[in-house]
């Protein structure tokens, strides 16, 4: 009596289909919480981030105009 199990191809399919539905399931799930994060964050994140880029370029203003004030320029220190 022969094995069946051995001839036939279906059956070696029978423990791939699941973990391939597993491996596709797992990526529509990290591209869908990627996307909403995104939407969730991502505005938020460059809000921040331009804000801060402002901060940043006003206090290096500030700071030129400190070291003109104070002579510190490497033009006028020679």
């Amino acid at each position: 009596m022969s094995n069946h199990s051995e001839s036939c191809p279906a059956t070696a399919l029978i423990g791939f289909v699941p973990i391939l539905a597993a491996f596709i399931t797992g990526f529509v799930v990290c591209l869908v919480t990627k996307a909403t994060l995104s939407a969730v964050f991502g505005n938020w994140w460059q809000s921040s981030r331009g804000a801060r880029d402002m901060e940043i370029a006003r206090l290096r203003a500030e700071n030129a105009e400190l070291r003109r004030a104070l002579g510190l320029e490497t033009g006028d220190s020679q």
